[in-house]
């Protein structure tokens, strides 16, 4: 069975991707952190594990996209 790019990456990965697209689409102020763990496929308590909550999910979203794009 061939794994797809989705499958292969980590949790936290799938989190901060799921964010940036849900908060580019609806602004910051907009989205839950409910929004973003029903578009990462996961549940509440895993984003909130991994980023504690939503400050936090979207300051590691801005990280991500400056090591990307600088």
């Amino acid at each position: 069975m061939l794994l797809t790019e989705a499958d292969q990456q980590s949790q936290p990965e799938k989190i901060l991707i799921a964010a940036f697209e849900v908060i580019s689409s609806k602004g910051y102020a907009n989205v839950s952190t409910r929004d973003i763990a029903d578009k990462a496929g996961v549940v509440l308590s895993q984003l909130n594990y991994y980023f504690k909550n939503k400050e936090g999910l979207f300051k590691e979203v801005v990280r991500m996209m400056v090591d990307k794009y600088l």
